[in-house]
C-alpha cells in the first residue's frame, strides 16, 4: 500500500506505508517533511516504560513494557554473515601470477623462428627504432601492429606468426572469444551476489541494470573524458572562469595519464597517475548508480547499496576485460593472464565499488543536498577517496611488476570491505531519511 500525499510546492507524492510517520525529502523542491500516518514503533530494548522520539517535526510516542517480558536478541551470526570473505578465492589468480614470470618477448623471439623472414626484419627495425637491445621488453608488444608503425619493412607481426599469436598465447591475436569469458564472469559474479550476500531491499533486476549501465554508459562516459583530457594537450588556456578551470582540469586528467602509463616513471610518478587519473575517475563512474539513486529517490538500506556496489563494479570490470583482453592479452598471453583478469581484476572491482557505497550510505546527507557542481564534486570525492587510494595503489604495484604488493593491496582492499560491513551490523545501519518519489 502507498501513501499519496502533497509537498507544499503542489506536487503529488507517495510513499510505501511501512514509510509512515518517517522524515521525507521532495524530489522536486528538496523540502523535508513527515509522512502522514503513524510511526510503527520499534521493539525496546530494555524494559520498563519511556519515550521515543520519531524523526524531526513527528509525534512523540509513549509505550509501557512488561517489565518480566524477556528482551528479545538480533539472530545468531551465521556464515553467511562472512560470505563477503568469499571474494578472498577470487584473488587466488593473483598468488599464480606472483609465481609465473612473464616472458613475452623472448616468446615472441622464439616465435619468429617459425615465423617469416618479413615478421623478424620488422622485429629488427623496431628495436633499432626504439634503440632496444635483446629481445623487445614486454610493455611494447600490444602495440606492434598499431598503424604507427606501418612505415616499418615486414609487413604486421601477428600476420606472420603461426596461428596468429606467440608461443605459449592462450588466443589468436583477432580472436573474440574472450567475449565468452566475460559472459562467463558476468553470469557468475551475478549468481554469486545473489546466492551468498544479504539482499536487504534489493531487486535482482535492478542489480542487472545497474551492472549493464556501468559495463555500458559508464564506460562511454569514461571515455568521453579520456577524449576530452586528450583534447586538450598543446593547448594553454587564456584567461579565467570555469571554462579554464575545467580546461585545467581535463589536462591533469590527461597529465595523469601519462604518468599511470609511461613504463619508464618512477613508482611514485606512476602512484599519482593511476590515483588522480585512473582510480578516481573510474571509481567515480561506478558510484554514478548509488550517487544518482540516494539524491533523487532515497537512500537504499546499507545491505541493497552494498550489492548495488558489488553489481557496478561487476558491470565495469567484466567490459574492462573484454577491452584488455583484445588490446593487449590476444597474442601474447597464457591463461593465466585471462584468469586474473576476469576473476580477480573484476572481484576487486566490486570490492572497491562495494566500499564507495557503503560511503554514500554513510553521507547519505551530503549526497541528497547536492544540487550544484561543486556540491557534488565534493560529494563524490568525499565517498570515493578511500577506493581511489587503493585502486591507485594496486595498479601501480601491478604496473612496476611488484605483484606481491599487488597481492597485499587486493587482500587489503577485501578486508577493508569486511571491516565496513561489520561496523554496519554492529551500528545497526537504520535509514534515517526516506526520499518519496513523484505519483
Amino acid at each position: 500500500m502507498a501513501i499519496r500525499f502533497n509537498c507544499e510546492c503542489g506536487k503529488k507524492l507517495s510513499a510505501p506505508d511501512f514509510y509512515a510517520g518517517r522524515e521525507g525529502k521532495c524530489n522536486h523542491c528538496g523540502k523535508r517533511f513527515v509522512i502522514p500516518g503513524e510511526l510503527r514503533e520499534s521493539a525496546p530494548l530494555e524494559s520498563g516504560g519511556g519515550t521515543a522520539t520519531a524523526a524531526p517535526g513527528a509525534a512523540t510516542l509513549t509505550y509501557q513494557v512488561n517489565p518480566k517480558a524477556v528482551v528479545k536478541r538480533g539472530p545468531k551470526r551465521s556464515a553467511r554473515d562472512y560470505t563477503y570473505l568469499i571474494l578472498i578465492v577470487a584473488m587466488l589468480p593473483l598468488f599464480w601470477l606472483m609465481l609465473s614470470e612473464e616472458d613475452a618477448g623472448k616468446r615472441l623471439e622464439k616465435s619468429l623462428g617459425e615465423a617469416s623472414p618479413g615478421a623478424q626484419s620488422r622485429v629488427a627495425a623496431i628495436k633499432q627504432e626504439l634503440k632496444v637491445e635483446g629481445p623487445l621488453p614486454d610493455w611494447i608488444l600490444p602495440y606492434l601492429d598499431d598503424d604507427g608503425f606501418d612505415d616499418l619493412p615486414g609487413g604486421r607481426i601477428f600476420d606472420g606468426l603461426p596461428e596468429g599469436k606467440i608461443q605459449g598465447a592462450m588466443l589468436a591475436r583477432w580472436s573474440h572469444a574472450h567475449w565468452g569469458f566475460a559472459a562467463v564472469a558476468a553470469v557468475a559474479f551475478w549468481s554469486l551476489i545473489l546466492t551468498f550476500f544479504p539482499r536487504g531491499t534489493a531487486e535482482p533486476k535492478h542489480l542487472f541494470y545497474v551492472g549493464l549501465f556501468t559495463g555500458t554508459a559508464g564506460i562511454v562516459l569514461l571515455f568521453i573524458v579520456q577524449a576530452l583530457a586528450n583534447a586538450t594537450r598543446g593547448w594553454i588556456p587564456i584567461g579565467g572562469g570555469i571554462v579554464s578551470l575545467l580546461f585545467w582540469l581535463f589536462k591533469l586528467i590527461a597529465g595523469s595519464y601519462d604518468a599511470a602509463l609511461d613504463p619508464n616513471a618512477n613508482f611514485f610518478v606512476s602512484a599519482f597517475g593511476f590515483m588522480v587519473g585512473v582510480g578516481l575517475l573510474e571509481e567515480s563512474v561506478k558510484a554514478i548508480p548509488l550517487l544518482w539513486h540516494t539524491n533523487s529517490v532515497g537512500s537504499l538500506s546499507w545491505r541493497a547499496a552494498v550489492l548495488w556496489g558489488l553489481a557496478s563494479g561487476i558491470g565495469f570490470g567484466v567490459s574492462e576485460g573484454i577491452m584488455y583482453s583484445g588490446d593487449f592479452y590476444n597474442g601474447i598471453t597464457g591463461v593465466d593472464m585471462y584468469v586474473a583478469r576476469f576473476a580477480s581484476c573484476v572481484a576487486l572491482h566490486a570490492v572497491w565499488s562495494a566500499s564507495v557505497a557503503i560511503f554514500i550510505y554513510q553521507q547519505r546527507e551530503l549526497v541528497e543536498a547536492a544540487v550544484g557542481p561543486w556540491e557534488w564534486i565534493n560529494a563524490a570525492f568525499t565517498v570515493v577517496i578511500v577506493s581511489t587510494f587503493l585502486h591507485g595503489l594496486y595498479d601501480t604495484m601491478m604496473k612496476k611488476d611488484y605483484v606481491v604488493g599487488g597481492v597485499v593491496v587486493a587482500a587489503a582492499s577485501v578486508f577493508f570491505l569486511g571491516m565496513q560491513i561489520e561496523y554496519m551490523r554492529k551500528k545497526g545501519g537504520k535509514r534515517r531519511v526516506v526520499g518519496a518519489y513523484g505519483a
